[in-house]
């Protein structure tokens, strides 16, 4: 599934990474078939009210705050890895400012979740965005 999200990555067959979508970019995300919006964001961080729309276009809407470095943590990866496992959920997005915060839960997720080692966990959250985030995520890692 290609969608034009802000950062997009194909993550999976069902699964896309990506950074904030507009409105009507979650509108065409419905039309193409995603059941499922994640959002990484703390509320109010986008200025608009995304719960409501994503409702309002038929598709499930989840809110697992992220709001800086310290929500980057082993309990949001496991609240991100109940959604992930969820059939019913694909295909979904999830979301952040930039893709950044996604990478992260995703990387700690397959290190704590799916039993990656670290260079694997560090890789898979490349792979869906993380950028910045990486020194934190290492640091979470090498802690655990």
């Amino acid at each position: 599934m290609k969608l034009d999200l802000p950062n997009a990555r194909q993550v999976t067959g069902g699964l896309i990474s990506a950074g904030q979508p507009s409105a009507e970019q979650l509108e065409l995300a419905a039309e193409a078939g995603v059941r499922t919006i994640v959002n990484l964001c703390s509320p109010g961080e986008c200025g608009w009210d995304e719960a409501e729309v994503v409702r309002e276009l038929g598709m499930r809407y989840i809110n697992i705050p992220v709001c800086g470095a310290p929500d980057i943590n082993e309990a949001n990866a496991g609240k991100l890895h109940e959604v992930l496992r969820d059939k019913a959920n694909y295909p979904m997005v999830v979301h952040c400012g930039s893709g950044n915060r996604v990478g992260a839960l995703l990387a700690l997720q397959a290190f704590f979740m799916e039993g990656c080692d670290v260079e694997e966990a560090v890789e898979k959250g490349r792979q869906a965005g993380l950028t910045m985030l990486e020194a934190h995520v290492r640091a979470c890692l090498a802690n655990a």
